[in-house]
């Protein structure tokens, strides 16, 4: 039996996961427009090319050593154990100076590199500008946010970001990208510079705390974040960059009517279900890590049994609608009839999804709880498997082998996951 407190704690907790679950619908569900807004002005190539651009750049600026898993973590233990004169807040300021500057320096490298490469194509001054400051910006601004959830605010944060998407699609029906001096990368990085904006003033208004000293003179290596968070360091590389690959090896080939579809495909997906899984998963994450300090074991099988539940009715209700008006929902948004042929791959795309979605909530139990070792090992081999089998079955089936190469992957992620979940349960236990 949980006892009574906790009762309150998940009852808050699932009003809140409520709340953040309409934001996320209405933000997705905008979204969608901005999707229609886009294509109406490019053409669904045009579109094709915008996520290639979007998905580059968002791994870029993403790209932060694990730091904001390891802040909200190590922040949500220090507020289990009520550990407040933790160095944690007497170096907290110091921190985010200097992890800004240095990833400042790395940004500078990294675009370099991408622009000798010619990913971005003919690239403005202002823009790589841009590019450099937003990559250090946004990654401290996500800090900043997961400060936020980790002392129960994180709902917040998607109130507003359901605002920025509304402003975000009034910006689009305002201005007019074919004859405007804005092009598919400036429009990609106003949006990453106004989710940074955004991210910051939510963690003045919801995160800040009166301890945080700004002692950044005193500071050391030992006491880095960057240093500390090293364990972290494989995931937060890797892990995002395995989950766009798809984006990437089609975006690559130019294969962007492709891309375009399985985008919207994609994004139907994440707005139907995946919202309501990345919800839950970012709202029980600071309480399966406090649950965890606590020895609660009980309380955090009785979390990962209801995120799994609910996201299981969540997809199949997603599944049976997208089935029934599949055509109708790619004519809205692409304007473009689709026949049934056309999007064949969509029923093992359907399968690759569910595997997804499970995996990530086992990967949420291990990522709350520091189990970093079983993480990195998963993240590296994914990382191999997947590129591989996405490559070799691209260029074999097209499309329907790309998505076949990930279904293998997540299966393979899910069961090694799984397994070593109720290893370590049934040892804690």
């Amino acid at each position: 039996m949980l006892k009574t407190v906790k009762n309150i704690t998940l009852s808050d907790s699932n009003i809140k996961q409520l709340y953040s679950f309409i934001a996320r619908v209405i933000s997705l569900f905008v979204q969608l427009f901005v999707v229609r807004e886009l294509t109406t002005l490019t053409g669904t190539e045009g579109y094709g090319i915008y996520i290639y651009f979007f998905t580059i750049i968002g791994i870029s600026v993403q790209l932060d050593f694990g730091l904001s898993l390891y802040i909200q973590n190590y922040m949500s233990k220090i507020l289990a154990l009520n550990k407040y004169k933790n160095v944690f807040y007497k170096y907290f300021i110091g921190n985010l100076i200097i992890i800004f500057g240095i990833l400042i320096i790395i940004s500078f490298f990294i675009q370099v590199l991408l622009l000798y490469f010619n990913v971005y194509g003919e690239l403005k001054f202002h823009s790589f500008v841009f590019l450099v400051l937003i990559f250090a910006f946004y990654p401290t601004s996500i800090i900043l946010s997961k400060v936020v959830f980790a002392k129960g605010n994180g709902h917040y944060t998607y109130y507003y970001q359901a605002i920025l998407t509304i402003f975000f699609y009034i910006f689009l029906k305002i201005i007019n990208l074919s004859n405007s001096d804005f092009n598919i990368i400036d429009l990609t990085l106003f949006y990453y510079t106004l989710s940074s904006i955004l991210n910051v003033i939510i963690f003045i208004k919801k995160g800040w705390d009166e301890k945080f000293t700004p002692k950044y003179y005193k500071i050391s290596l030992f006491k880095l974040w960057l240093f500390k968070a090293r364990k972290f360091w494989i995931f937060g590389l890797i892990g995002l960059p395995i989950t766009q690959l798809d984006s990437i090896i089609l975006g690559s080939f130019s294969d962007y009517d492709s891309l375009a579809y399985y985008s919207i495909v994609n994004k139907y997906f994440l707005a139907a279900c995946y919202t309501w899984v990345t919800v839950m998963i970012a709202l029980n994450h600071p309480i399966i890590t406090h649950s965890w300090e606590k020895k609660e074991f009980l309380d955090i099988e009785i979390i990962l049994k209801k995120v799994l539940f609910s996201a299981l009715i969540v997809f199949f209700v997603a599944t049976s609608l997208f089935e029934f008006y599949y055509s109708e929902i790619i004519d809205l948004f692409l304007h473009e009839k689709i026949s049934s042929s056309e999007l064949n791959w969509r029923y093992i795309f359907y399968f690759s999804f569910l595997l997804k979605i499970l995996s990530d909530v086992y990967l949420m139990f291990f990522i709350a709880t520091s189990k970093m070792q079983i993480i990195n090992k998963i993240t590296l081999v994914q990382a191999i498997l997947s590129f591989i089998l996405q490559l070799i079955l691209y260029k074999l089936f097209g499309l329907t082998g790309l998505i076949t190469a990930i279904v293998i992957t997540y299966a393979f992620s899910l069961l090694f996951l799984s397994f070593n979940y109720y290893k370590i349960i049934r040892i804690a236990t």
